[in-house]
């Protein structure tokens, strides 16, 4: 056997080696990526990490076309007087037909959303709210019960109800804070919410 015979050889096994060893490597990243996110999924589940929503200027850009057809959407530009933002604090909003889902800006024309509000019923399937919430808040579903709900944001600021139905409010975010309520029924847990920024949310005026 020659000497080059011996030498490529030697590479072909050194490479083999080394092909081997930065393999070994990615599984390793792999794995430990993966034990990291199912650690953090799991601490926001157990509430000892603060569940973080979108960034701000993130959540302002979602509109409610992404959501609905055009023929299912309507517009006010009057404003309201009753919202999550507070009283008389929404100047102009898109809603679905049927109100089961709006979206609230503090001027018109409208620039910066400020809240989304959401609810279930015989013509707004669960599926089309979860689009909703997912892209606001991606642990939140529709159905859990109100503990599991506490679990990921915490004690609720406030909280009360009668009969079957109760209704909590959180603060929830770190670097972008926000207000959620959260409507629940007895049989089917988490069937409304409502998101606002918290630079948008009026406490006083609270409705």
């Amino acid at each position: 056997m020659s000497s080059s015979s011996v030498f490529t050889a030697g590479e072909a096994a050194s490479e083999s080696e080394q092909g081997c060893s930065s393999e070994r490597a990615n599984c390793v990243s792999i794995a430990f990526r993966l034990r990291e996110r199912r650690v953090t999924e799991q601490r926001a589940l157990s509430g000892t990490a603060r569940m973080e929503l979108l960034p701000h200027d993130e959540f302002s850009k979602l509109h409610i076309r992404e959501f609905l057809p055009p023929e299912e959407i309507a517009e006010d530009d009057t404003g309201l007087e009753e919202s999550p933002l507070g009283f008389c604090r929404c100047r102009h909003y898109f809603y679905r037909r049927g109100r089961q889902l709006a979206f609230f800006y503090p001027s018109s024309p409208p620039v910066t959303l400020a809240g989304i509000d959401l609810e279930v019923d015989e013509s707004f399937s669960p599926e089309a709210a979860q689009r909703v919430l997912s892209a606001c808040a991606p642990l939140l579903r529709l159905g859990m019960q109100e503990h599991e709900v506490v679990a990921l944001f915490g004690s609720p600021e406030y909280s009360g109800g009668t009969g079957d139905y109760r209704f909590s409010r959180f603060r929830a975010g770190g670097r972008w804070p926000y207000r959620i309520g959260c409507g629940f029924r007895a049989a089917s847990g988490l069937w409304s919410a409502w998101i606002v920024r918290e630079d948008y949310y009026h406490e006083d005026d609270d409705v």
